[in-house]
């Protein structure tokens, strides 16, 4: 098993207190809102980075890559 990073050893200490089930789903909440905050960023750069016209990302939910059988 690796070795908990920085981030994970910070949220464990924040777990150790007693939360009430209203404050652990808000703690939840914000980590969510964060982690898709930042999953939005790195979409929305790469987007940019490769100069992703707006016609083609329209056609994306078209697209599927999965491959036929048989």
């Amino acid at each position: 098993m690796e070795a908990l990073n920085p981030i994970q050893l910070e949220i464990l200490k924040l777990f150790t207190n007693h939360h009430s089930e209203k404050e652990l789903f808000e703690i939840k909440r914000i980590l969510a809102q964060y982690l898709a905050k930042n999953i939005v960023e790195e979409a929305d750069t790469e987007y940019n980075k490769r100069n992703t016209s707006s016609e083609s990302a329209n056609c994306w939910p078209d697209e599927h890559y999965r491959s036929k059988k048989g």
